[in-house]
């Protein structure tokens, strides 16, 4: 008669399986740990490049529609003359702000405010007067105001709080068929030291 003899594993084979199982699953934990980490960073990287993508893109379709008038004729807005300056907002550098106005509703005036009429000063709100601004490390886009100037009327941020702008900078230039445009750079930086730079023009066809 045959004996059919089954064995388990001892102590130590348990152990030794138990020791590699480990050190499996702490590479595996120390891998995955990598991978996350680089894929926080991509999004981070991201985030920063298109909160700046959209800002710049936003800045330069405003810009070509600066001096639009419904039916044509002279821009009737302050400031006089002008339907794109240039200036600062207080303690910023030179050139760092943008303003502009484009007939918004289409009714063939510029500057219109509230009470539906043309002109400086006619009301204290008046949505086609815009302007984009550095101001403290945030970019700000013109929502309204009495004044239509860098240091004046009503602003709100444009880029998220975390993102900090170093630098702003728009030019006025010329291009190859003596067609008026409008240079922007832009800089930011993010709360854990990534930056990102931008640089784009665009064709000025009412300025």
């Amino acid at each position: 008669m045959l004996r059919h003899c089954s064995r388990g594993f001892s102590l130590v084979e348990l152990m030794v399986a138990s020791a590699l199982s480990l050190a499996l699953l702490a590479t595996a934990l120390h891998f995955h740990r990598l991978v996350a980490g680089v894929l926080q960073e991509i999004e981070a990287e991201h985030r920063l490049a298109t909160a700046l993508d959209r800002s710049l893109g936003l800045i330069l379709a405003e810009a070509r529609r600066a001096g639009f008038r419904a039916g044509g004729g002279p821009p009737l807005h302050s400031p006089p003359g002008a339907v794109l300056t240039l200036g600062a907002a207080p303690g910023e550098p030179a050139a760092s702000c943008l303003l502009y106005a484009y007939d918004r509703n289409g009714d063939g005036l510029l500057g219109v405010g509230r009470r539906g009429r043309a002109g400086k000063g006619r009301t204290r709100v008046n949505m086609e007067q815009f302007g984009v601004r550095l101001y403290r490390q945030h970019l700000q886009i013109r929502l309204g105001g009495a004044r239509h100037a860098c240091r004046g009327g009503h602003w709100e941020g444009l880029t998220p709080p975390e993102i900090r702008v170093r630098r702003l900078r728009f030019a006025r230039t010329t291009g190859p068929a003596g067609e008026p445009r409008l240079q922007v750079e832009l800089e930011a930086v993010d709360a854990a030291g990534r930056s990102a730079r931008r640089r784009g023009s665009t064709w000025l066809p009412n300025a």
